[in-house]
């Protein structure tokens, strides 16, 4: 999340997953890449491939919309602002930037809370992120072939 006056900023993130959780809430995983543009980069000690970043946002209306919004957002580059306590933007680049727009319908969003954990990949998100990093590697294989 963007961090300004009163504001939070995130790092340059790709969304990976989008789930819908209790209480009018949807879950936001993202793979967690360093922001290279950064002139301090840091190492953590602990792999930081082995979790995905969470933000779990509750929302006051129905999420329904948000979620179909969001869900066609995964593998995007996401920068989410918090406005206010208790409004949010999802901005499609760092907000510095003159060519940084917010998504469709996704700006000025009224929220309950929102929360930031790092959760552990499971023996499932392994797999699934092997088998489709094994489907671009065979596609980009076939690609090549065929030159």
């Amino acid at each position: 999340m963007r961090n300004t006056e009163n504001k939070s900023e995130n790092h340059l993130i790709y969304l990976k997953k989008v789930d819908l959780i209790e209480d009018n809430g949807i879950s936001l995983k993202f793979d967690n890449l360093p922001d290279w543009n950064k002139k301090n980069n840091f190492y953590r000690n602990d792999r930081f491939y082995d979790y995905y970043d969470t933000i779990e946002i509750y929302f006051i209306k129905n999420i329904s919309n948000y979620y179909l919004n969001l869900k066609r957002l995964i593998g995007e580059i996401i920068f989410i602002e918090k406005e206010s306590i208790n409004i949010i933007n999802f901005w499609d680049e760092d907000f510095g930037s003159e060519d940084a727009n917010t998504f469709d319908y996704l700006d000025n969003i009224e929220i309950n809370n929102l929360e930031i954990k790092r959760i552990p990949k499971t023996e499932y998100d392994w797999k699934t992120d092997y088998v489709n990093l094994e489907k671009v590697y065979l596609e980009l294989i076939n690609k090549k072939s065929n030159y």
